[in-house]
């Protein structure tokens, strides 16, 4: 499968889940999680539509997304009448039904624009700083080696590098951000938490919320950009993310400390 096909099938494939996510989180939870909640702001299913207008449900929609709201309600409405149905695959059809026209139109600009996220100076990395919380930085993951994994043994030396390069880069231009966050799904995986002291491990906190990033959803992309074989049916089997996303932090300075020993 070529690349840009490889991305609309995890496209498709990853909505369909969602789709299933929001059922379990309506239908099969006690107490049930309201469905505008499920379908705001603990999926990313309108930011990967045609009716994405650059907001996201999590940081508001004033004055309303009005073709959002149509759109959330088709889909609600086979959701609820799917409540009792053991199996989601004629509810997640149906949904993808409703979903395909305003997906497919823009799949080669959502592949292209997944392509640029790895193109910056610091290759896998990113970062922002926030008026809300000027002593932090906040840290981005991609994967700027794909089909190759970040974590492997052969990119581990510019993992570092370019994190590294990062970090003294921000030191200089926001002195008064002493500390490091990152909300990720990756703080649950070892080769990722590797790359931090323990400092940050221990600072985790789990969030069920998702706020328009891969935090929560970049677990079901492979490292090929293909929809994860293993990590998709272990929520569609268990109803609950394989990788718990949450915020990890500590300070700069000891993130440097620990990447310096290991590139040494």
């Amino acid at each position: 499968m070529d690349p840009l096909s490889t991305h609309a099938n995890y496209l498709q494939e990853s909505l369909k889940l969602m789709v299933c996510y929001v059922r379990e989180l309506t239908c099969r939870r006690e107490p049930p999680v309201p469905i505008d909640e499920a379908l705001e702001l603990r999926t990313d299913i309108l930011r990967r539509t045609m009716h994405f207008d650059g907001r996201h449900p999590a940081h508001g929609l004033d004055p309303a997304n009005t073709a959002w709201d149509g759109l959330r309600a088709q889909l609600a409405e086979r959701i609820f009448a799917h409540a009792d149905i053991t199996d989601t695959d004629a509810l997640e059809a149906e949904c993808w039904t409703i979903l395909k026209p305003l997906v497919e139109p823009i799949t080669r600009e959502h592949y292209e624009r997944s392509l640029q996220a790895g193109q910056g100076p610091y290759q896998c990395w990113s970062f922002d700083t926030r008026a809300s919380n000027p002593g932090a930085i906040n840290l981005h993951v991609c994967n700027a080696y794909r089909p190759a994994s970040p974590f492997s043994a052969e990119y581990r030396p510019q993992l570092v590098e370019s994190l590294l390069r990062l970090l003294r880069d921000t030191q200089a231009a926001h002195p008064a951000a002493t500390r490091l966050c990152c909300g990720s799904w990756l703080n649950q995986l070892p080769p990722f938490l590797s790359l931090f002291p323990p400092a940050w491990s221990a600072s985790f906190v789990a969030s069920d919320y998702s706020s328009g990033t891969y935090g929560h959803w970049g677990q079901y992309m492979d490292h090929r950009g293909a929809f994860h074989r293993h990590n998709g049916p272990a929520l569609r089997r268990t109803g609950r993310h394989p990788y718990t996303a949450g915020t990890c932090q500590c300070d700069i300075a000891e993130v440097i400390r620990h990447l310096r020993e290991q590139s040494v």
